[in-house]
């Protein structure tokens, strides 16, 4: 070999090496990434290839103080994790030790309930997450009773037979396990889903109040329970037909407010509205102000559909109960001086029959407390005239009832039913389904 070969070889030979160098350098990238890829794409039993990604954070605890940590440990259950993550995201403030490792002590943990998330990563960048649960229990502490709310009483008027009842019920100590509805009263009635929170109610077939019962279990076997009550109300009745209180003298609607004012306009001056309808006929919301004076928000009948003994039969609904005193439905002497008028008022949110005759008056004070936001069914019965009565039934209940009394001074009365209250007060009412019997 000449000289001139001998240099050209020794020229080449390290550019030989560099390029042998770089070759197994690459080479090993591959492999290594072959490697990755290799356990990134696990195979199951059957041989199938995975590529999924999925950790847990493990079951959840529960412990009693004075233990106040607790061990928190990261499962991969598909795919290789490359990187972890926990954080806390409810509960009293913990401190987290390692909170990039795959396993971590919770420290400083008080009374109460904490959630921590877990965020892993593999290596293709992919993300898992899941969370775990830790209660802590006080020392020697019972366990708490849960709250339970049955839900908001409702009526309904037949042909309808069915409801809906939704209860709600939160525990401050650990979580509700079980929810179990019951009919505590009433006509016989199905309940459809009885181990759930909401539950429909069929067969209500029969007019009438039905009351259901709510049982919540806490996870600690601690129970609560609440009442919802349904009522149930018969059909309208029709025009001239004969009821349970006689012959039916009215039972039409309103169609606008000329409907509801008499010749002489004295419907009074307050917040009157047919504009909000119930489900059945004589149905009107009675608003008044809050005014200096006496407030007037009435529908007047005439004398021709005011019976010297009968019964007026409504639905009634107070959203705001006016504070102190006032009618609800009275009767006025068509006589012009006389003073007679039995009705019925609301003296510091309770029912009073109250007589006048005269100048003299007759108070009679009922027990029953006025619920607002809800229905309720009344019949006030009377015969006016020196061997009188008066009686009121709410809801299917005798609450007043009394006979042989003088009721009116037998001069003639009309009917007002709305609101007439006296001054600096205010009150919302709903008033339906009304009807005028005549004995």
């Amino acid at each position: 070999m000449n000289t001139a070969n001998r240099k050209t070889t020794g020229l080449f030979m390290p550019i030989i090496a560099v390029l042998c160098v770089f070759t197994l350098i690459a080479a090993c990238s591959k492999e290594a990434e072959n490697a990755a890829q290799a356990v990134d794409e696990a195979t199951d039993s059957a041989g199938r290839t995975s590529r999924s990604f999925a950790v847990s954070a493990g079951a959840d605890q529960t412990i009693t103080l004075p233990t106040n940590s607790v061990t928190l440990r990261a499962t991969v259950t598909a795919g290789t994790a490359r990187t972890f993550r926990w954080s806390q995201e409810t509960g009293a403030t913990a401190t987290i030790s390692s909170p990039n490792s795959s396993s971590t002590n919770v420290t400083a943990l008080t009374a109460g309930e904490y959630r921590f998330r877990l965020q892993a990563t593999d290596s293709r960048g992919r993300s898992a997450t899941d969370t775990v649960h830790v209660s802590v229990k006080g020392t020697g502490t019972a366990n708490a009773t849960p709250t339970v709310n049955a839900g908001t009483d409702q009526s309904i008027t037949l042909p309808v037979s069915t409801a809906t009842l939704t209860g709600t019920a939160t525990d401050r100590d650990g979580t509700i396990a079980s929810w179990a509805w019951s009919q505590a009263s009433g006509p016989a009635a199905t309940i459809q889903s009885p181990s759930s929170a909401t539950t429909a109610i069929s067969g209500m077939t029969t007019a009438g109040t039905y009351v259901f019962t709510l049982k919540v279990t806490d996870n600690g076997g601690a129970t609560a329970s609440a009442n919802t009550t349904v009522t149930v109300k018969s059909a309208s009745a029709s025009g001239g037909a004969t009821g349970n209180y006689g012959t039916l003298l009215y039972s039409t609607g309103y169609n606008s407010t000329s409907d509801i004012i008499n010749g002489s306009g004295q419907h009074g001056n307050g917040g009157l509205s047919t504009t909000v309808y119930k489900d059945g006929p004589g149905s009107f919301k009675s608003v008044p102000a809050n005014v200096s004076s006496g407030i007037r928000s009435e529908v007047q009948y005439s004398e021709s559909l005011t019976p010297l003994e009968g019964a007026i039969e409504y639905d009634v609904m107070y959203e705001k109960l006016f504070q102190n005193s006032g009618h609800s439905l009275q009767f006025h002497p068509v006589t012009s001086g006389g003073s007679a008028s039995p009705g019925l008022w609301h003296v510091d949110g309770k029912f009073w029959l109250v007589n006048w005759k005269g100048g003299s008056n007759a108070y009679y004070p009922t027990t029953f407390t006025i619920p607002t936001n809800k229905w309720l069914h009344m019949v006030f019965q009377y015969k006016i005239g020196s061997a009188g009565y008066m009686k009121l039934t709410i809801d299917g209940v005798v609450v007043f009832d009394k006979t042989n009394i003088q009721v009116g001074d037998g001069s003639g009365q009309y009917l007002k039913v709305g609101v007439n209250m006296w001054q600096n007060q205010e009150s919302v009412v709903y008033y339906d389904n009304l009807k005028i019997w005549k004995k």
